[in-house]
């Protein structure tokens, strides 16, 4: 097979508030141990900065805020398991589907349609390079929105491994 040269993707810093383990945490030190060159898409400051502006439109008060990051409750940001599953699964169209109902309800879902423009740009700088193994979440791959579908548009071939 070919050499996986890169690992494009967030640096993990959701992790500590979600406290389960994220799956850029996960991928981001396997890659590291594999010798893999690790790219972030976003800084610490702007995963954080994302999160409290989705709580701030759904309403959420700035001591609500400071409770639930103390606590270390901020699950509600997360997909629903369910929707990963039936991604892998290969239920791509009903996963979307779901997904696609949240975002017009769901600040924080459709902020993550906003930040695929900013990461095609260093996407694509590090496929210029040469082999890349991207990785996102969910909700970045499925919709006419989406991260894979912005990247077809411009020509590249997006396979679901």
């Amino acid at each position: 097979g070919r050499l996986i040269r890169s690992l494009v993707g967030a640096d993990g810093a959701m992790e500590s508030f979600i406290g389960g383990g994220m799956m850029d945490a996960a991928l981001t030190n396997r890659a590291k141990e594999g010798g893999m060159r690790v790219v972030g898409l976003e800084t610490i400051t702007t995963q954080v900065l994302q999160a409290v502006d989705s709580l701030i439109g759904m309403g959420v008060t700035a001591a609500a805020i400071d409770r639930r990051v103390a606590s270390g409750d901020m699950r509600h940001l997360v997909l629903p398991p369910m929707l990963d599953n039936m991604y892998r699964l290969g239920n791509v169209k009903v996963a979307s589907s779901l997904i696609g109902l949240g975002i017009a309800a769901n600040p924080t879902l459709s902020s993550l349609v906003s930040r695929h423009g900013n990461w095609l740009p260093a996407i694509r700088r590090e496929l210029s390079k040469g082999n890349a193994f991207i990785a996102v979440g969910l909700a970045h791959l499925v919709g006419h929105n989406s991260l894979a579908s912005m990247l077809r548009k411009v020509g590249y071939r997006v396979k679901r491994i």
